[in-house]
């Protein structure tokens, strides 16, 4: 059961690239795979069949080469820029399992992993009480923390991309 689960999980993230993958092999199937041998058929084929039979093995050839060719430059050639496609994102990565609420999924697929903050320790109270967040699309949000009465900078750590999610206005890079 766990097994299939996992599959099931692998199927379900990778759908998008998996169709493209068969869209792709379908359109080099015109020019790889041979024609039927209508001679044994003793079907004689018509001037026209025989061009558009060649007509579309040259398109099967040219026409998954260049969606190729196009595909890699979109996807390469914007490595610094903002992402030519906003909701791309989401044909290839779903925060698993999506029923749940936010806190409690396995895995996520913004970029709140990788913030920064800083603290501001409350010498009085010895508790952290506030915190300069700095979202992944460039914003600084100032967050009250007073509710998790903490002086642990690691606990604080573990909950800055639950904080991200819930107070920054994007959670992903643009």
């Amino acid at each position: 059961m766990i097994r299939s689960s996992r599959l099931l999980v692998l199927n379900f993230v990778n759908i998008c690239s998996e169709w493209v993958a068969l869209v792709y092999g379908f359109m080099c199937s015109f020019a790889t795979v041979p024609p039927m041998a209508f001679k044994i058929l003793q079907v004689k084929s018509s001037e026209c069949q025989k061009r558009s039979s060649c007509f579309s093995r040259v398109l099967g050839l040219l026409l998954p080469f260049f969606s190729i060719l196009g595909s890699s430059i979109l996807l390469f050639g914007t490595e610094n820029m903002a992402s030519p496609c906003a909701w791309c994102r989401h044909t290839s990565c779903v925060p698993f399992p999506p029923w749940l609420e936010v806190q409690s999924r396995w895995w996520y697929c913004d970029d709140c992993g990788g913030i920064s903050a800083d603290a501001r320790f409350d010498k009085n109270a010895g508790i952290f009480d506030m915190l300069t967040l700095e979202c992944p699309n460039g914003e600084n949000v100032n967050v009250d923390i007073s509710q998790f009465s903490t002086s642990d900078q690691e606990f604080l750590s573990n909950q800055l991309p639950n904080i991200c999610r819930a107070d920054c206005s994007s959670p992903y890079i643009h």
